[in-house]
């Protein structure tokens, strides 16, 4: 009988394995069937339609696959590939680039040092944008580079582009290998048009406008799992009184949980899991969706399923795009550049900005995804403070034990207080310091230590073909360095000399690690000239390059001057005051620290009875 079960459990397993196995298949050829219609399938736009699809498709009418899912990213510059196409770059010497874990411990710290502006709120609010628009794939991994110890596997995946650990490495004590596997390109596709030999340019499942494409999906079939086709509504489970994302059922596959009942969610992407403070922000989108068509209803009880849904869409993503520029981004950059730049504008309350370009590719940039945009890394604090209404620090919790373990967040009283912690507690400083917990644990699930974000960092990048620091320098308008002096006119003495001991020459330094060590561009922000420069031609693309976006002058897609004068109302506080059960005051600004606190009640709302029809 017990050999009996056995063989049960074992057949079982080996059956779990194939269709995980078969499902990441199925993922990966429907994502090549849409890559390879950009190259050879036009399509007919819906020009009367003033919602967007869900996989951006015809947000541009003139170039329909413009910043649409399944496209690639884009570039300011071309690729540097060793081979020109897509083998990692070497130094100009001829040799291998140093280890990326070599680099991040010869040039950066692990040590905490408080940031004296930004909250934790800041920090991760940048990282549910993030995997919002930037979603590449893996090249398949059956095995990895490394075993479970820690050491090079000689059974490796053709995909492997392991990171090193240097035997100075005191964390990593003789174990020889970070996992890394490249992401998926162009080539990987295998699509039936030849396409010419150029540089390898990797894929972007994401959408690239500011859509909310990780709470709703980028197709039909992901949209689908994620509604109820009910009043309008986003599939919750109740539980404690309070709503929640459906379980996932493919848990195994998405999350590190200690047993299948613990939670794991279902949204329009699985980083809903990675950390609790992803999880709590992107679960209050979800609630707000809910309630943005639970209200709706009432002011238009005539609508069907349909149109309640695609409203609480469009008023959520326009309540969105209006807290990541107007409540963010102006917090990272200085007003002279946000001005003068065309990124943010004072308009009157119903005044719309007609600053449409259709000849603008709306897809992201190489080097702001896989380069300067991951630079906020070194601002994570470790440990997530769980905050009570009065104040009090009830309980933190160290990162590394919660990676995709999110059921923590549903224990009484922590989503709340998760919140309260985010909004008060400081983020790390934007320096070259980065917390241990992403440095040396990072997804480290049940080992003693985990991998290096940084290391990561560095790696995805030369992955990418991202030109080098000195490139980006050149091409944002600085003199081209030829010697380690030249680099002084933005980075301080102290950190070229660390540069110089790590690479053999100035066109071998990483973008990821020249632009972090850049002197602050001024006393309102942390970033340096170079980031600046990547990423105002980003806010750009974001802004100028989404037909749908909230504050454009399209008949067809256009608020009404009044809808517009209530989307401005909108605010990260006003959505964590609708979307929890015991937050009743907040601070002014959720993104910086020392904030005077407001009562909620106090708060503008929109007026959704402008929404009747």
């Amino acid at each position: 009988m017990y050999y009996t079960i056995m063989k049960v459990l074992v057949l079982l397993a080996l059956i779990a394995v194939w269709i995980g196995y078969h499902q990441s298949l199925a993922a990966g050829n429907q994502q090549r069937a849409e890559y390879c219609e950009t190259l050879t399938r036009r399509i007919k736009c819906p020009r009367t339609s003033k919602y967007r699809l869900y996989n951006n498709r015809c947000n541009n009418l003139k170039n329909p696959f413009y910043g649409a899912a399944n496209t690639k990213l884009k570039r300011l510059m071309k690729a540097r590939y060793a081979d020109g196409i897509s083998q990692p770059p070497k130094s100009v010497t001829g040799a291998e680039l140093p280890s990326a874990r070599k680099v991040s411990l010869e040039v950066f710290k692990d040590i905490k040092t408080p940031n004296q502006k930004y909250t934790q709120a800041f920090v991760h609010f940048v990282q549910f944008i993030a995997h919002g628009i930037t979603h590449v794939l893996r090249v398949d991994k059956k095995r990895g580079c490394c075993n479970e110890n820690m050491q090079l596997d000689s059974d490796r995946d053709e995909g492997c582009f392991y990171i090193p650990i240097p035997e100075t490495d005191e964390i990593h004590e003789g174990m020889k290998c970070l996992n890394f596997m490249r992401s998926v390109t162009n080539y990987d596709m295998k699509c039936n048009k030849k396409e010419p030999k150029a540089p390898a340019d990797q894929i972007n499942k994401a959408t690239s406008s500011l859509d909310l494409s990780n709470v709703y999906g980028v197709d039909k079939k992901n949209v689908r799992n994620t509604r109820t086709f009910k009043d309008g509504q986003l599939k919750m489970d109740k539980r404690r009184d309070t709503t929640w994302p459906t379980q996932e059922k493919n848990t195994k596959d998405v999350c590190f949980n200690d047993n299948a009942t613990q939670t794991c969610y279902t949204s329009g992407d699985n980083s809903i899991n990675q950390t609790p403070a992803l999880s709590v922000i992107q679960i209050l989108f979800v609630r707000e969706h809910n309630r943005l068509a639970m209200e709706l209803k009432k002011v238009n009880p005539q609508w069907p399923d349909k149109t309640l849904f695609q409203e609480a869409r469009r008023i959520n993503i326009a309540q969105f795009q209006y807290i990541a520029f107007y409540e963010w981004f102006s917090s990272v950059l200085d007003e002279e550049t946000i001005k003068s730049n065309g990124i943010e504008y004072q308009p009157s309350g119903s005044e719309y900005i007609n600053n449409y370009n259709d000849t603008l590719d709306s897809g992201i940039y190489n080097e702001f995804s896989a380069g300067v945009f991951r630079l906020f890394h070194t601002d994570i604090n470790g440990n997530l403070r769980i905050v009570s209404e009065s104040g009090d620090i009830e309980k933190e919790l160290r990162m590394s034990d919660y990676y995709f373990r999110p059921h923590i967040i549903e224990e009484i009283g922590n989503f709340d207080g998760l919140l309260r912690g985010l909004m008060s507690q400081p983020a790390e400083d934007y320096d070259e310091s980065f917390d241990p917990e992403v440095r040396s644990f990072l997804f480290k699930f049940d080992k003693k230590v985990g991998s290096d974000l940084t290391a990561l960092d560095i790696q995805r990048g030369r992955d990418h073909g991202l030109p080098s620091y000195n490139d980006l320098r050149e091409f944002c308008g600085l003199p081209r360095a030829t010697e380690w002096k030249d680099f002084k006119d933005h980075i301080i003495g102290k950190n070229i000399a660390k540069l110089k001991i790590v690479y053999a020459h100035v066109d071998d330094v990483d973008l990821n690690v020249g632009s972090l060590l850049e002197n602050p561009i001024g006393p309102e922000t942390e970033i340096g000239f170079t980031y600046a420069c990547i990423l105002k031609e980003q806010l750009k693309a974001f802004r100028t390059g989404d037909r749908f976006w909230f504050e454009h002058n399209n008949p067809v897609v256009r608020f009404t001057p009044n809808q517009l004068a209530e989307i401005r109302k909108s605010s990260f506080l006003r959505i964590v005051c609708d979307n929890t059960r015991n937050i009743f005051t907040v601070p002014e600004n959720p993104f910086l620290l020392n904030q005077n606190r407001v009562k909620c009640s106090d708060l503008p709302k929109v007026d959704l009875s402008l929404f009747k029809e």
